[in-house]
């Protein structure tokens, strides 16, 4: 049983979708994901509504998603990879969820983005060079990454075996 929910946080193509549907069901408890909240909200995907509408109406449709989520009993939230970039969203997150970020080697992430069906799911990889944009949001949003409670470095092993281990984590972390 989770004591509060617990929100992923982390680089596009960390594995905070995949990690977070597997650690709901190892606790039995209910998943969400701020970025499908959202498209399921405006009617549209994100990308629709970035090109329509702007980012910022995007990120006024995540701080809803979020203060909804947080209101919620405990459960596993995966959150968009700019979410955590806002002060407001940082401090909801941090002051009514555990929050943990998945530290994925940029090597990785590039890897796992760089080709065109990954691209077109993620607005900010759309134009440009990959590696290169990727590179430059990793700089940018690696301070505020770091402000989460815990930190969960991910190497390149199958998607199971990490959510093993950050399950041996936290539950090391609640009995505290």
């Amino acid at each position: 049983m989770l004591k509060q929910t617990i929100t992923l946080i982390g680089m596009p193509g960390s594995g905070k979708t995949a990690v977070g549907k597997r650690l709901a069901k190892l606790y039995d408890v209910p998943f969400a994901d701020t970025d499908a909240l959202v498209e399921k909200n405006a009617g549209k995907k994100i990308t629709r509504i970035f090109e329509e509408n702007g980012e910022e109406t995007f990120r006024a449709m995540e701080m809803d998603a979020l203060k909804n989520c947080v209101a919620q009993p405990p459960h596993i939230l995966s959150t968009g990879g700019g979410t955590f970039m806002a002060e407001k969203n940082q401090k909801l997150l941090n002051e009514n969820t555990l929050t943990i970020w998945l530290n994925v080697p940029l090597k990785i992430l590039i890897d796992r983005l760089d080709n065109p069906k990954s691209r077109a799911k993620r607005p900010l990889l759309l134009k440009g060079d990959v590696a290169e944009t990727l590179t430059n949001l990793l700089k940018n949003r690696q301070p505020n990454y770091e402000k989460a409670a815990l930190h969960f470095p991910c190497k390149n092993i199958p998607m199971d075996a990490i959510t093993t281990q950050l399950k041996d984590l936290l539950d090391e972390h609640f009995k505290r």
